[in-house]
This record gives structure tokens, C-alpha cells and sequence, in this order.
């Protein structure tokens, strides 16, 4: 009972250390790929293992998984000049850049939202 329970709680631990690199490296939708990548590994495996029967329906739908997980690895057209995950869009602080909070607000302005522009009065006008 004692090994069940040390190798499910070190088993979990490395699973979740791994979908969280993965989260931080490659992002979300990538690691969302991961998860539907799982029944295709699991058929073969159990073709090959277990001797399992391998229809065809069951290679089409691998077929048409590996095809959806394809089209989330090349970039979308309409995506072509965007920046990407980590770029700076223009007028934004980039992370590490002095002044970037990391999403938190700045000086009273919610994070994502622009600072309004403030008009400075030359001295000579305010009187």
C-alpha cells in the first residue's frame, strides 16, 4: 500500500512538473496538444504491447488527430507579422525592461490597459 501511494504521489509530481515546463516553454496551446496526442500513443501501445486489433477506423481517427495537431504547429496566415508569445507590441514594456510589473498594475493603471498622456503646461502659460 505504501508503494502505491509513494509511486502515485511521485508520478503526479513529475506529471505535473512536466505540463508545467512545458506550459512556460512552449504555451498553452501546445501543451493542450500533449493531451490529445495521449489516445494516439495509447492505441499503438497497445498494438504493440498487448496485441491489440487495429482497425480502420481507429487509424483514421489517429489520422485525423495527428492532422488537427499538425495544423496547430504551423502558423496561421492571418497570424504572419504578429508578435509572438514574449515580443513587445509597440508602446508596451517588454519583461525584464525597467518599469514592467509583470501584469500587475503600474502607477494606478490595470495591467493591459495604456497610461493616460499627460499634458504638461509650460510655466510661463499657467499664470
Amino acid at each position: 500500500m505504501t508503494a502505491a501511494v509513494a509511486l502515485s504521489i511521485l508520478c503526479t509530481a513529475i506529471t505535473f512538473h512536466l505540463t508545467y515546463r512545458i506550459i512556460n516553454d512552449e504555451g498553452a496551446t501546445n501543451a493542450a496538444v500533449v493531451g490529445y496526442l495521449l489516445p494516439v500513443v495509447s492505441v499503438l501501445l497497445g498494438t504493440v504491447v498487448l496485441g491489440e486489433d487495429l482497425g480502420m477506423r481507429v487509424v483514421l481517427g489517429m489520422a485525423v488527430v495527428l492532422w488537427g495537431v499538425g495544423m496547430t504547429r504551423r502558423p496561421a496566415a492571418a497570424n504572419v507579422g504578429k508578435p509572438t508569445r514574449g515580443e513587445a507590441v509597440s508602446g508596451e514594456l517588454a519583461a525584464g525592461e525597467p518599469g514592467h510589473a509583470g501584469g500587475a498594475a503600474v502607477s494606478g493603471v490595470p495591467a493591459g490597459a495604456a497610461p493616460a498622456t499627460v499634458a504638461t503646461i509650460p510655466p510661463e502659460e499657467a499664470r
